[in-house]
């Protein structure tokens, strides 16, 4: 019999991250729900808008003030936070492989904040918003990313 390798499938996109497990290449993906986790409000109170100063002025007419995406840093800070927790789990020993399907930002941000160990166990990525996908479906995705070319 051989050894089993643990492989976490993350599936992600900016306001939500899901995590699957597979015990056996091929196997069944089983939802781990205390990794299915959303946006909060921490996230979004971190990001707020800096009143301009009265008076001051760049040019002719500007603010000081530079304007900011603040959707784009709570998504940033979240999906920072959940990719270090990845890697946490990682040195944990919680998992051998990863692969991961996320949009094309969050993507991004989560292989940018993986620590170093877990990068290393990076299997598959692709650029893909699936959150709301069956685990069947995610696993026929899985397959079709293993297939040699």
């Amino acid at each position: 019999m051989s050894p089993t390798t643990v492989t976490w499938v993350i599936v992600a996109n900016s306001e939500r991250c899901r995590a699957l497990e597979e015990r056996r290449r091929g196997g069944v993906l089983c939802e781990l729900q205390a990794w299915d986790c959303g946006q909060t409000e921490q996230d979004r109170r971190h990001a707020h808008l800096e009143p301009a100063v009265r008076g001051q002025r760049f040019g002719f007419g500007r603010s000081v003030v530079n304007p900011r995406d603040f959707e784009a840093q709570a998504e940033r800070r979240f999906l920072s936070r959940y990719a270090h927790q990845l890697g946490l789990a990682r040195i944990k020993g919680r998992y051998e492989r990863l692969i991961l399907i996320a949009s094309p930002a969050a993507l991004g941000v989560l292989r940018e904040g993986l620590g170093r160990p877990a990068h290393r166990c990076v299997d598959r990525a692709v650029a893909c918003d699936c959150v709301g996908d069956s685990p069947e479906s995610l696993r026929e995705r899985v397959r079709d990313l293993r297939a040699p070319r």
